[in-house]
């Protein structure tokens, strides 16, 4: 079974064990992999609405 590289959070190590960071014992270790391409976006209304809300905060 292949393992997917993972990144913690706080102190930046690259790891492919799960579990908490061997370095800073924090549990904010996350895959360092973007999501699949899908051409039914299924959030994408919602991440399109983010980046306005966002852009409109920028100009004020």
């Amino acid at each position: 079974m292949p393992t997917l590289l993972k990144k913690c959070r706080d102190c930046g190590t690259y790891t492919m064990k799960e579990g908490p960071c061997k370095n800073c014992n924090s549990n904010a270790v996350h895959s360092v992999y973007p999501p699949r391409f899908s051409v039914e976006d299924k959030y994408g209304k919602y991440r399109r609405a983010m980046k306005e809300k966002i852009r409109k905060k920028e100009k004020v």
